[in-house]
């Protein structure tokens, strides 16, 4: 259902993707507008749920602008600490690969979430899965639990797994969604 509030954030989303279209781009011809117009009104289309989500706030909260603000901003300094992330796994991954006993130790293993929302597990989720070397397989929304594939589980060590893969995720998913 969509209520005033969340269209009120899809067009301001639509708005801002569009603005940053334009100064990216940097043509004002026709053709280069429309295109940035379906590409800001697709963006807005599939990730409209997310930011909307980001804006919802608990009954406890007071629908308060600066938090909302203040919510994207951490969602938004995210990215490039999951960007980061992402590089170092691949260096880590790459000198397993790289080595000649190839040590890996793969095992699927079971975390507890504290994430409550939905949203918030599923981009706990996907940011495991983006990770190289692990692969989230299953979420159990209801009870919180994730179910993940990781290649290096040295002495089967769920201690150390959990705060390697999910508790430094969460800690972040936790001041955006929750």
């Amino acid at each position: 259902m969509l209520t005033q509030r969340n269209l009120s954030i899809a067009v301001w989303q639509f708005i801002a993707l569009f603005t940053f279209w334009l100064i990216l781009s940097g043509h004002y011809q026709t053709k280069y507008i429309l295109i940035g117009v379906a590409s800001a009104a697709l963006v807005t289309f599939l990730t409209n749920d997310i930011f909307s989500s980001i804006f919802r706030h608990d009954k406890r909260e007071r629908n308060d602008i600066r938090l909302s603000i203040f919510k994207l901003l951490r969602f938004l300094a995210y990215m490039p600490w999951l960007l980061y992330q992402i590089v170092k796994a691949n260096i880590q991954v790459a000198f397993i690969v790289l080595n000649p006993r190839m040590p890996i130790d793969p095992a699927l293993l079971q975390f507890s979430t504290q994430l409550k929302r939905e949203i918030a597990q599923v981009i706990l989720a996907n940011s495991i899965t983006l990770t190289p070397g692990t692969l989230s397989v299953d979420i159990d929304e209801e009870q919180g639990v994730l179910y993940i594939h990781w290649i290096d589980v040295r002495d089967k060590d769920i201690d150390r797994a959990s705060q390697l893969i999910v508790q430094r995720f969460e800690r972040i998913l936790r001041k955006i969604f929750e």
